[in-house]
């Protein structure tokens, strides 16, 4: 019965998607475009332009053609668009944690921040509490970056200080860390001279944000 399931789904992804632009693997079950994914006995299923991914009750790893790893927290919700040579994640709801080939094409985005490979090799984006949060692993400044947005309002822009070594506090990462962490590419955080607050709050976007309004 299991094998009549798995080979209708599998029948029924590749009818409606197109090429497909990337794998992903869970030990739970998860859905690509409102169609439940069983999870046994299948190693990773395609994803494709136009397949929306909502994790289940455990974090996934999205592996694109080019090397480029996408670790997923459990219930996040993202798009998957662009194409084969120029793939693209909407992110809106939970978090991933991303580490770039060299020279990738992959682009992850939060509300308006953008993050690619020339921005940082290795980071987190996520959602708290409705605004979206930027960690550039390899960034000097070692701070996060986020966005608020309310409607009717213009957006805010806010940097907090964070490390490796705090990501604990976090919520969304409480419980969970992707393979690479602490490794190369999320150092041990630099001496505090010259960093701001714990948190300010930006009027215009500091010019070291990534991405472009839309």
């Amino acid at each position: 019965m299991l094998r009549v399931l798995i080979a209708g789904l599998i029948s029924a992804l590749v009818a409606t998607a197109a090429s497909p632009v990337a794998t992903v693997t869970s030990a739970a079950t998860f859905r690509i475009s409102g169609a439940a994914v069983p999870v046994a006995g299948v190693p990773d299923w395609p994803l494709a332009a136009g397949d929306e991914l909502v994790m289940g009750k455990a974090p996934g790893m999205i592996q694109f053609r080019d090397g480029t790893e996408i670790y997923v927290l459990p219930e996040t919700k993202l798009k998957v668009g662009g194409s084969a040579a120029n793939p693209a994640l909407t992110l809106s709801r939970g978090g991933v944690a991303y580490r770039f080939a060299k020279n990738s094409s992959v682009q992850i985005s939060a509300l308006s921040t953008k993050v690619s490979s020339r921005d940082s090799s290795q980071g987190r984006l996520w959602f708290e509490n409705g605004e979206a949060w930027w960690y550039p692993a390899n960034a000097a400044f070692m701070l996060v970056v986020g966005e608020r947005r309310r409607a009717g309002e213009p957006i805010e822009f806010v940097s907090r200080r964070m490390t490796p070594r705090n990501f604990g506090q976090v919520p969304a990462w409480r419980n969970y860390n992707p393979p690479w962490a602490n490794k190369p590419g999320e150092p041990n955080p630099p001496p505090n001279e010259g960093l701001p607050p714990d948190e300010i709050t930006h009027p215009e976007r500091p010019t070291w944000i990534s991405g472009r309004e839309p």
